[in-house]
């Protein structure tokens, strides 16, 4: 099931014009790169909280 969701979205992906593609790219790497600050945040409040 999770692979063919992957497989999906890929092919989607695939089909887009360069332009698009550039986009979705950055989109994502812009999520991963807030999704990762968002952790290192929550693990320097937790170590304030056990301080």
């Amino acid at each position: 099931m999770k692979n063919e969701k992957i497989e999906k979205i890929a092919e989607k992906f695939m089909s887009l014009d360069e332009k698009s593609k550039q986009f979705v790219a950055g989109y994502m790497s812009a999520r991963i790169e807030a999704a990762e600050e968002i952790k290192k945040l929550k693990e320097e409040i937790k170590a304030i909280k056990e301080s």
